[in-house]
């Protein structure tokens, strides 16, 4: 899918007033992945003042169509403690986290989420960071896939707790 083939969406910080629906939106990604993989790290939904707390220390952004929130992403200027920076392209430069990405089950499959990989580089590039850089479950209800089909690079892949991580990144830089 190009760039000029994206949905239609619109993107804006988010704040306290959109916790509700910000669980929602979590509460539809679990019960979907839970529904056809089983139980597992993807089952639980942070709580409201959970939510809440994080809008208000975290970038949060909200991709909404029509008034909905339709996804959802949070990043922040620093990576978990136990993903190791030896095999980041660049290490020495700047970046920004994803820790979160949801979009909605009955709009995945869509554009929405390489929309949002869109406008986490914009802002990104705002921020005058280089990098984007996450983690994503290499297991099936993982988001390994689409990751990499919207050219994000795995650059490491790590377990921790028994749950497999697939590391990833790609430039802020135009696609």
């Amino acid at each position: 899918m190009k760039q000029s083939e994206l949905p239609h969406v619109s993107f804006a910080r988010a704040d306290v007033t959109m916790a509700r629906e910000l669980r929602g939106l979590a509460e539809a990604c679990a019960g979907d992945l839970t529904r056809r993989f089983g139980n597992g790290h993807w089952s639980g939904v942070r709580t409201l003042e959970t939510i809440r707390r994080g809008v208000k220390t975290r970038e949060v952004w909200v991709a909404q169509e029509n008034g909905k929130i339709v996804g959802t992403f949070t990043l922040e200027p620093k990576k978990p403690g136990f993903i190791s920076r030896r095999n980041f392209t660049n290490p020495q430069e700047t970046y920004l986290w994803l820790v979160s990405l949801f979009v909605h089950p009955a709009r995945q499959g869509q554009g929405v989420g390489r929309a949002c990989i869109s406008e986490m580089r914009r802002v990104a590039l705002a921020k005058g960071a280089r990098w984007i850089r996450w983690d994503a479950y290499s297991a099936p209800a993982g988001a390994a896939a689409f990751c990499e089909k919207c050219g994000a690079n795995r650059i490491d892949e790590t377990s921790i707790r028994g749950v497999g991580l697939a590391i990833f990144e790609i430039s802020a830089g135009p696609a």
